[in-house]
């Protein structure tokens, strides 16, 4: 997972709205969990682009996901809508059918991955 650079907040409290989920990995020796995504940058641009949500110094995470109806939404996005913590605490995805939360000791980091 190489970043090209931390996108700015702006984005990250965009809600994730349409965000296809690719991948959710969880490292429970680095206690880091991360979540790579193709999202819509802003709200003019079609064109999907890849990301990272990056959250470290995790304290618990919780995964349901319904990974065939992940698979089926991948047109219209999987992603119905984020909230990100600020700083510690719980953040919350919400899928099509699905759910994810992690807590962790700081705010996750929306990376924007080299595509």
């Amino acid at each position: 997972m190489h970043s090209e650079y931390v996108i700015e907040r702006q984005m990250a409290q965009d809600h994730g709205h349409d965000s296809l989920v690719q991948d959710i990995a969880i490292d429970t020796l680095a206690k880091t969990v991360a979540i790579r995504l193709l999202s819509h940058p802003d709200s003019r641009t079609r064109r999907r682009v890849p990301l990272e949500l990056l959250f470290q110094q995790v304290e618990a995470v919780t995964v349901d996901a319904d990974i065939i109806t992940l698979r089926v939404e991948e047109g219209a996005g999987t992603v119905d809508h984020w909230h990100l913590a600020d700083a510690a605490g719980a953040s919350h995805i919400h899928m099509a059918k699905g759910h994810v939360s992690v807590a962790a000791r700081i705010a996750p980091e929306l990376i924007r991955l080299r595509a």
